[in-house]
């Protein structure tokens, strides 16, 4: 986790702040009146949607930052596996908006789960920062086990 001390404030700050309704969902459905749980479960849903979208849209940057070649350019593939990854994080967080609940948070931990696993793979040969995947990690953790902690009884 060394490489988390490298993050930049303006990455880490906003990065942090952006667990703020995942933590505070899950408190509300904890400690909160149960009358309010079925607006929690839809507040995280949709919050974890947005955030898995935002997530995998980091990998259509990645692709437009790519050099563009011809037809047998052989970064191609790469290219369109950015892109095209890009968008399978918004049609799951879609598709959990739709669901009930509790297939609706497994969904989305799942959806996490493979954003961070291709992100690990991506890492090292799109060049990016080492505190990235750090940051990453810690992230993803905290919002999978807030959407786990979420899980109706």
């Amino acid at each position: 986790m060394t490489d988390l001390h490298a993050a930049p404030p303006v990455a880490l700050w906003p990065g942090l702040a952006g667990l703020l309704p995942f933590v505070g969902g899950v408190a509300g459905l904890w400690i909160g009146p149960a009358a309010f749980a079925p607006w929690l479960w839809k507040a995280l849903i949709a919050y974890g949607a947005i955030i898995l979208t935002f997530v995998g849209a980091i990998h259509w940057g990645i692709a437009l930052g790519l050099p563009h070649g011809g037809d047998t350019d052989p970064s191609n593939a790469t290219i369109a596996f950015g892109y095209g990854w890009s968008v399978l994080p918004a049609l799951l967080g879609w598709l959990a908006i739709l669901v009930p609940p509790g297939v609706a948070l497994v969904l989305l931990v799942a959806g996490f789960a493979a954003q961070l696993f291709i992100d690990a793979r991506i890492a090292a040969a799109h060049r990016l920062p080492a505190w990235y995947l750090a940051l990453r990690l810690l992230l993803t953790a905290v919002v999978m086990s807030c959407l786990l902690l979420a899980l109706p009884a």
